[in-house]
């Protein structure tokens, strides 16, 4: 059992008074107030997310991290201690846990979808006997890039002991908690400091009746922020989808560009095709070359008879050419044209909405040219 609230009012002066009230239920003992950093970890496309699970990390300076996968909404869950954030399901110590966790990963890295700073202030509940009934966190995290300040009260009771300390709390509800309501910590810290969720696919809402220029840069724009969503996952190498999913994006511009040639002007179209056919090229050695790493074991048992050190060899070369192509394509990635290309695009879809550089059929509703 856990309990987990948000209050309204995140101020200073509202957290210290939350510590204060906590902190006076009989034969409690308060600590000092620490900073840590509370992390999210998912997958790229937020697999853990979609299964109902949080994987949340507590990190203190200079201190062992503790590590929890809960269900939302629902127990502590499974705990372990950590000198650093897991980036795979193999860092996890727990076998049964981390086979869980490569099941559900499918042998994606794990990110840290969110991490905030925050300080917490911890109470210790004790009956009259000095026997430990529960710990309680009271979690503010400060105002940060135009997000206001969050304040949070996390309550653990130690096991057997949730009645009694279902009594202690109902004052406090009545009082210092009275404006909280309950959520989940992990999830609000997800929708509030972390980035928009990512969809490989976005789902774009298109009329039948609209231009089909206007549905045009809708999808140019959605499409877009999936190629600069990954951006950073390719350069760091931090999980070969993020590549795979930036040329399913790109994949898609040029076949509407493509399929859709009438909608925009010939002048327009050009410069869109060969800018698209440029990121496609600087993209698909690194890509070919994933593939190929992920498939030569299977392609080395299925031949046998390879001698060791020649599959040991075979391996190292692929290796070598995959870092010099992941080398390559950071490079165009930071290149004065990427990056022109990047500020001309979003310019591009408005202009298109707003009624520039359409063509013949740019004007003609959807559904009549895609028919």
């Amino acid at each position: 059992m856990q309990w987990q609230w948000q209050l309204t009012d995140a101020s200073a002066a509202a957290c210290a008074a939350v510590v204060t009230a906590v902190a006076e239920i009989a034969h409690a003992r308060r600590e000092p107030a620490r900073r840590a950093t509370w992390s999210v970890l998912d997958t790229f496309d937020e697999r853990l997310a979609d299964a109902g699970l949080v994987l949340e990390v507590r990190q203190w300076p200079h201190a062992t991290g503790t590590c929890c996968l809960r269900a939302v909404h629902a127990s502590p869950g499974e705990h372990w201690h950590a000198e650093a954030l897991p980036r795979t399901p193999a860092d996890v110590p727990r076998p049964r846990l981390a086979a869980r966790l490569a099941r559900l990963c499918d042998d994606r890295t794990l990110l840290p979808i969110v991490r905030a700073p925050v300080t917490m202030y911890r109470v210790q509940w004790r009956d009259s006997l000095e026997k430990r009934i529960a710990e309680i966190d009271i979690l503010r995290a400060g105002a940060r890039g135009g997000a206001p300040a969050l304040l949070f009260v996390i309550v653990h009771p130690v096991r057997g002991e949730d009645a009694l300390c279902a009594r202690q709390l109902r004052a406090l509800r009545r009082h210092a908690l009275a404006q909280a309501r309950p959520v989940d910590v992990a999830r609000v810290l997800r929708e509030t400091r972390g980035p928009p969720a990512y969809r490989a696919k976005p789902a774009v809402e298109l009329a039948p009746e609209a231009p089909a220029a206007t549905a045009l840069a809708a999808l140019f724009a959605a499409y877009g922020e999936v190629l600069w969503a990954n951006e950073r996952g390719i350069v760091e190498d931090l999980d070969t989808e993020f590549l795979h999913d930036f040329r399913v994006a790109l994949r898609s511009l040029r076949s509407w560009t493509a399929d859709l040639r009438k909608v925009m002007s010939k002048t327009a179209r050009a410069h869109v095709k060969a800018e698209l056919a440029t990121l496609n090229a600087a993209t698909g050695r690194l890509r070919d070359l994933d593939v190929l790493t992920a498939a030569l074991p299977g392609y080395l048992t299925a031949l046998g008879g390879v001698a060791p050190d020649t599959a040991a060899r075979l391996t190292s070369l692929v290796k070598v050419a995959r870092d010099d192509a992941r080398r390559a394509l950071a490079t165009h990635l930071a290149s004065r044209d990427y990056r022109r290309f990047r500020r001309r695009w979003p310019r591009l879809c408005r202009q298109l909405a707003d009624g520039r550089h359409r063509g013949r059929h740019g004007e003609a509703p959807l559904v009549d040219v895609v028919d």
